[in-house]
């Protein structure tokens, strides 16, 4: 189930444009069909096709570690909130969930910041992090009153020209 709530319409242009706020229950099938509505929401103000590719993927890669890591073995039900501003070309998304915290309550390392790069000794996991931190600006995370909270910045061209529309 997603519960949305509509873009701001009534920015003045000073602070953060509200782009959209999503309530899903933590499944993969949830995802998915998150992932579809945030990507519709976000062409309206991101108009370049190859930035809302790595928009969705960003997305994508946090949803699936919350409801695969931090909301494993719970009830589908488990809500995680996302919602997404915008404020000039910085779009910062927002992650919440109840889930089980980072362990040590720190971000994970990539799967390049553990170490050996010999292809057999290479981790299982890790590499959504790597995506992750190769495609944001900023990535940082808070557990507080036993929610995670993930806040991801990404900055962005919201200038409509025509040939990034195709």
């Amino acid at each position: 189930m997603i519960a949305h709530s509509p873009r701001n319409q009534t920015d003045s242009g000073t602070g953060p444009a509200q782009v959209f706020n999503l309530s899903l229950g933590g499944t993969a099938r949830n995802v998915r069909d998150a992932l579809a509505t945030c990507r519709t929401r976000l062409s309206t103000v991101v108009f370049d096709q190859t930035a809302l590719d790595q928009i969705e993927l960003v997305m994508a890669e946090t949803l699936n570690n919350i409801v695969e890591h931090a909301l494993t073995g719970q009830s589908g039900d488990n809500p995680i909130s996302m919602s997404c501003t915008l404020k000039g070309d910085a779009l910062s998304l927002v992650f919440q969930d109840s889930g089980a915290p980072f362990f040590g309550s720190t971000l994970p390392p990539t799967a390049f910041e553990r170490g050996p790069t010999d292809p057999k000794s290479l981790p299982e996991g890790g590499f959504g992090w790597h995506l992750i931190h190769s495609l944001t600006d900023s990535v940082s995370y808070r557990r507080c009153d036993r929610l995670n909270r993930l806040t991801i910045i990404m900055h962005v061209s919201t200038d409509f020209d025509d040939k990034t529309r195709q």
